[in-house]
């Protein structure tokens, strides 16, 4: 490593944000498999339904939450 950096005439900084940027460049050069795709489409879809029911469960307009929520003791 410290050939490298003194051959390239590179601080420490910059080699390793080089050294980032390749890995990072690979990573997303690899193909994404189908299954993983379908499953972060899968969790995502039921996260945003979860999140739905939250909020249409919620039974307090916001103001006199924020309010209660402002008057809780420190």
């Amino acid at each position: 490593m410290l050939a490298e950096m003194q051959a390239a005439g590179s601080s420490y900084l910059r080699f390793v944000l080089a050294r980032s940027a390749s890995h990072r460049d690979h990573l997303r050069a690899l193909p994404f498999p189908p299954e993983a795709a379908a499953r972060h489409a899968r969790l995502a879809a039921e996260s945003h339904a979860s999140q739905r029911a939250i909020e249409a469960a919620d039974t307090v307009p916001f103001e006199t939450f924020r309010q209660q929520y402002l008057a809780l003791p420190e």
